[in-house]
């Protein structure tokens, strides 16, 4: 009591302020709101806090907190190196883009703040969650991803085993980094929500995650390649029931925004019958496609596009999400759309899904 009177003098001399910042950082939690007030109140004593201080400061005030993260939290998704990424995220370069993405500058930033105080960890997670019902931009479900991956591979264990996302997040990043999810990895993944029942179900948080462009396009990969192997014996093939999960956590991430708002989120149906239906139409494609392509095919872009499949998947999910039943209709224009799809480039057409993933919007400005 001595020392905080003492140092509650000495704030109010100059000469003797940063004494004062020096003792408080000893004991940080033990700062009291009147001395925490004064410092808040001071552009300047705030700016020599370290970061110990800080954060007693910002669970004092969380609106200090909240205005040190999201300039953060806005560099993150809007850094041009991360967008580009993004777009590009299948193939060899996974890993590197991982690596190159959690040591981005504001990620990073984020996680110095958090330090290892589960309230901070938690206020940063309720923030993206709301940037993320203001702006629907799925590259905040990558840095939801990476924070959580980030105090993983920091060891902060008090921070992740009560994150609700962690049984999620390690193993489906696994497979984001190796380019590569199978039939153990999707089992692995399915008890992970197994372990919940419909009501406590945390589809708000779990479809952030899912939301992410590279969670999309692994489990859109993992789809085209149940339909690969089903494909030469579709009608007799039991394999059909591997499509339900992979396609759940993708529809899931499609509605990441509605599942956050809905006081008791509930995964939209579709019909059961229209998407076979639908499904039943791409393997016709895949099916045709196995035949060897002439050099006449190859170049008119008859040939089967892996990419282009992974969109026709995509855009199908993100039709039922919507609408949470496939119109009759609707399947021929998907077929229409795809048969055009598979006459860019497998590049022009992952880019168009990625784009899709990264700007609501962005369909309006690509013709198909």
């Amino acid at each position: 009591m001595a020392l905080l009177d003492r140092i509650r003098s000495y704030m109010d001399i100059p000469r003797l302020q940063q004494l004062a910042l020096q003792l408080l950082a000893t004991e940080p939690n033990l700062i009291p709101e009147d001395i925490g007030q004064k410092i808040c109140a001071s552009a300047h004593l705030y700016e020599r806090c370290n970061i110990s201080i800080k954060r007693t400061l910002w669970k004092q005030n969380i609106s200090l907190f909240r205005q040190h993260i999201l300039p953060l939290i806005h560099d993150y998704s809007n850094n041009r190196d991360l967008l580009y990424m993004s777009r590009e995220v299948a193939g060899d370069s996974a890993r590197e883009f991982t690596i190159r993405r959690r040591k981005n500058s504001a990620l990073l930033g984020l996680s110095a703040a958090i330090g290892t105080d589960l309230r901070l960890y938690m206020q940063t997670l309720g923030v993206i969650r709301d940037l993320f019902l203001e702006l629907n931009d799925p590259a905040l479900g990558t840095l939801r991803l990476d924070l959580v991956m980030v105090m993983h591979e920091n060891d902060i264990g008090k921070l992740v085993n009560d994150d609700v996302c962690y049984g999620l997040a390690w193993p489906l990043d696994a497979c984001i980094i190796k380019q590569h999810m199978d039939e153990h990895q999707v089992q692995e993944l399915q008890s992970y929500f197994d372990k919940f029942d419909n009501e406590s179900m945390p589809y708000g948080e779990l479809s952030l995650i899912l939301s992410s462009p590279y969670a999309r396009n692994i489990l859109a990969q993992h789809v085209l390649s149940i339909l690969e192997k089903i494909a030469p014996i579709s009608a007799v093939s039991q394999r059909y029931k591997e499509l339900t999960f992979p396609r759940a956590m993708l529809t899931m991430g499609l509605s990441a925004r509605d599942l956050i708002q809905q006081d008791h989120p509930r995964l939209p149906k579709d019909s059961q019958l229209k998407t076979r239906a639908f499904f039943q139409s791409l393997l016709e494609h895949i099916e045709d496609s196995s035949k060897q392509p002439t050099k006449e095919d190859a170049i008119g872009g008859n040939a089967f596009s892996k990419e282009a499949a992974a969109l026709f998947i995509f855009q199908f999910c993100e039709y039922a999400a919507a609408h949470c039943a496939i119109d009759p209709a609707c399947v021929g224009t998907l077929e229409e759309q795809y048969n055009k799809l598979v006459s860019v480039s497998p590049r022009q057409a992952f880019k168009y899904q990625i784009a899709r993933c990264n700007c609501p919007n962005a369909s309006k400005f690509l013709v198909l």
